[in-house]
């Protein structure tokens, strides 16, 4: 395989920042909704409501990420994830005339898609929050 499509150390540096960039705003957002969350019920405390158990359940439900439907989503796009960095691997090695760059593909693909298998797998046995005794 021919490297000389990374002349310079800034573009794998900037694929890598991408992805770190991608995780850090989406953890940024999360935190965000979370304490938006916290400031109403703080409001709503201090103004005098009466917040009733079943409110604060349904709070205490939308921070559980740990629910069949979220993995199974996680998990079909781990998956799909996988497949295109395998046949962008192929269209590369296919253009280039190099058997090697398919197989390396392979194999980084091969990180997203069973993460992806396992999130599929362990679908079936996330807690539903309707089965949960409080």
């Amino acid at each position: 395989m021919d490297f000389h499509y990374f002349d310079y150390w800034q573009a794998p540096m900037g694929v890598f920042t991408f992805v770190i960039l991608i995780v850090l705003i989406n953890g940024l957002f999360h935190w965000l909704k979370v304490r938006s969350q916290q400031q109403t019920l703080r409001e709503a405390i201090k103004s005098g409501v009466q917040i009733d158990p079943e409110a604060l359940k349904a709070v205490a439900v939308s921070r559980n990420d740990d629910s069949p439907g979220g993995r199974v989503f996680v998990g079909l796009i781990l998956v799909a994830v996988a497949c295109a960095l395998m046949f962008f691997g192929y269209q590369i090695g296919r253009a280039d005339g190099d058997p090697e760059v398919f197989t390396i593909f392979q194999g980084i693909a091969a990180f997203p898609g069973l993460i992806g298998v396992v999130f599929l797998i362990s679908a079936p046995f996330a807690r539903r929050s309707g089965n949960r005794q409080d």
